[in-house]
């Protein structure tokens, strides 16, 4: 496929025009249809894949030499969870992995503000109520 320049390379006589304009169009309507059958094969590659992960949740799973529908086996993990599952203590259960510190909550981020904390909270508020009642000058 070429492509049209810059006028670097022109016809000189006016058959010439109509057969570059010809050329022109005819690749354009080719490039047009294989970029146009490339996206309705991904089209229907994404339309079968969705229809696939809908037709998942009706799958059988053997479990114990039984076939058991996904969505029981959910229901039944949930109910074993709630009856058997870990329950929290006092504080919340802290699952191994990236270490964060416990008191991640009380950490002040520059993005909170100058409020955030209780030292500049009470700073401000002082600062407020406690204006002396003199005219500011310019």
């Amino acid at each position: 496929m070429t492509t049209v320049g810059f006028g670097d390379i022109v016809p000189f006589k006016q058959e010439y025009f109509l057969f570059d304009l010809f050329y022109i169009v005819v690749g354009l309507a080719i490039t047009t249809m294989c970029v146009d059958l490339v996206g309705i094969q991904y089209i229907r590659k994404i339309h079968y894949f969705g229809r696939a992960i809908k037709d998942a949740r009706y799958a059988l799973v053997n479990v114990g030499g039984r076939m058991v529908h996904v969505p029981d086996l959910m229901r039944y993990a949930s109910i074993l969870h709630q009856k058997y599952g870990q329950k929290r203590q006092g504080h919340q259960i802290r699952l191994k992995g990236a270490y964060t510190p416990e008191d991640l909550p009380l950490i002040r981020y520059i993005d909170y503000g100058s409020l955030a904390s209780e030292d500049s909270r009470m700073h401000f508020f002082t600062n407020i109520f406690n204006k002396p009642n003199e005219l500011s000058t310019v």
